[in-house]
């Protein structure tokens, strides 16, 4: 467990990983919501970048932990044509979501013990 820090909540021991697997999201807190936004803004040098979160998550508050700089290079407004879609798996009861992969290319998948986290979609 202390090598999945700091996503050690998704842990899944043997048995529970048969039981859960593709039953429920992993990441119900979005903890690595800040992951992934501190690996696109190490990895994007643009002042300005256009990010947004799919299903049942809130970007900008989970933004908030990061110095101010870093909030500051973000926005959360353009929703029809965001530079990163940020996929959790944590989606509204009853939705599904999906990403144009004509348009963005899968940028990043968090993994966790074996199990996929979150995904950041770039793009194009």
């Amino acid at each position: 467990m202390i090598i999945n820090h700091p996503h050690q909540h998704t842990y899944l021991n043997y048995y529970e990983k048969i039981f859960i697997n593709k039953r429920f999201e992993l990441d119900y807190y979005g903890s690595s919501l800040r992951d992934d936004i501190e690996y696109v803004l190490r990895n994007d040098q643009r002042p300005t970048i256009n990010i947004i979160s799919i299903g049942q998550t809130y970007l900008p508050g989970a933004s908030k932990i990061l110095k101010e700089e870093q909030f500051k290079r973000l926005k959360f407004d353009n929703i029809k044509n965001p530079d990163y879609i940020i996929n959790n798996y944590h989606l509204r009861f009853g939705k599904t979501e999906t990403i144009d992969l004509e348009k963005y290319t899968k940028f990043r998948d968090l993994i966790v013990d074996n199990k996929l986290v979150s995904t950041i979609y770039k793009k194009k």
